[in-house]
């Protein structure tokens, strides 16, 4: 019996000891390193998670987990270079502002604006400031000239007058003063002056300088002031109203200047008529000029009166030693500067062309509209038709 209990005893023992020898099986390896699961251990920290994700710490050492890496937000981006927004940084200046903006600076390095470019004003063409350009030839436009306004900068474009548009308009003057024929309250004066008598008379009082003494001669001849300032406007009216003034004459333009000639004067009744006396005395004027002498005065009640000296007295019309008179009409106001000075042109016609006597059509410099005319027995500077001379008037001191 007891030796039975040994055999069951040593048979229990036995099968105890194979069972511990069995190992227990292993466990298994829990998954790391993909999306939302714990990290792999690894010295690299770059092999802790898989792919594309990234560690995420818990707080807790080894225990990270895996997450996916967050998409990175787009930087807007910086808008520059517009009107009113911030300039764009370039090397190249040009290149801080679009299309032709500019830039503005505000005070702070890189922080300017782009804004307009002030619009430019137009150069160049006629009537309009001069362009600045290294060349001055390219300071206006074509067919125009540089007229210096005494500022730096400051010229002014104009009109090029050929001498060709000169004798355009200046020839339908002179027809116009044939047209109306010698019996008119000019000449009237002109014959009256040139009486010996009165001649003798106008040449002291040219001499002397005596206001009085003209006045007298133009009493004693008895031409009405009214009369002489129609005829002016019977002249020269069309050409200096709406028509003329507007600049529409072109080279070539006789035309023009006929339509111009037939149309209303009106635009010239409110403009100032004056008559100019004069003589050829050389010498007479006692300042050093050749040339004459003359005498303006205005056709008005109370008028300003001057005397004044002209190397191509009458305006183009040699008078220098002749025995003889000139007599003109011209619109303008009388200069009330001392010593004042007066220069244009003069386009001169002799006796031929003009009933008696040689004529002379007056223009402002750099203008084709005539300003006045005067007549004179001399042939003058006119001995053929439309000699364009440069003239120039000083008027003696005013007292």
């Amino acid at each position: 019996m007891y030796t039975q209990l040994l055999k069951i005893l040593a048979l229990i023992i036995t099968a105890g000891l194979l069972l511990l020898a069995i190992p227990e099986p292993a466990e298994a390896a829990k998954p790391c390193g993909g999306l939302n699961q714990s990290s792999c251990w690894n010295v690299n920290p770059a092999k802790w998670c898989r792919g594309n994700l990234q560690y995420k710490p818990t707080g807790v050492p080894g225990k990270g987990r895996c997450v996916k890496k967050p998409t990175p937000k787009p930087k807007p981006k910086k808008i520059c270079g517009g009107l009113n927004q911030s300039s764009c940084w370039h090397v190249d200046p040009t290149k801080w502002c679009k299309g032709n903006l500019q830039y503005k600076p505000t005070g702070v390095p890189g922080k300017g604006t782009c804004v307009k470019r002030p619009a430019k004003a137009p150069c160049g063409g006629e009537g309009e400031k001069s362009c600045w350009h290294i060349n001055p030839a390219k300071w206006c436009e074509d067919g125009l000239k540089y007229k210096p306004t005494g500022i730096p900068g400051q010229g002014r474009c104009i009109r090029k007058v050929s001498d060709d548009e000169l004798r355009d308009v200046a020839s339908e003057v002179v027809a116009r003063i044939k047209s109306l024929g010698s019996d008119n309250p000019l000449n009237d004066l002109r014959m009256c002056l040139k009486r010996s008598e009165n001649y003798s008379a106008l040449q002291r009082a040219m001499t002397s300088r005596s206001a009085n003494g003209v006045n007298n001669l133009l009493r004693l001849c008895g031409v009405s002031p009214q009369a002489l300032e129609d005829y002016a406007h019977r002249v020269l009216g069309s050409f200096n109203g709406n028509a003329a003034s507007s600049g529409s004459y072109a080279k070539g333009s006789a035309a023009l200047a006929s339509t111009s000639v037939r149309g209303s004067s009106s635009g010239s009744r409110g403009k100032s008529v004056n008559l100019a006396i004069g003589l050829g005395l050389s010498g007479v004027a006692k300042v050093g000029v050749e040339g004459g002498v003359g005498y303006r005065i205005e056709l008005r009640s109370n008028p300003e009166a001057r005397f004044f000296v002209s190397g191509g007295l009458a305006a183009g019309i040699g008078l220098s030693g002749s025995a003889d008179v000139s007599v003109g009409l011209s619109y303008g106001n009388m200069p009330t500067a001392h010593w004042a000075r007066e220069s244009g042109v003069s386009v001169s016609y002799s006796g031929k062309y003009v009933y008696g006597g040689g004529a002379a059509i007056d223009f402002s410099t750099n203008s084709f509209i005539p300003e006045g005319f005067t007549i004179s027995g001399s042939a003058g500077a006119g001995v053929e038709a439309g000699v364009v001379t440069a003239t120039g008037t000083q008027y003696l001191y005013n007292f």
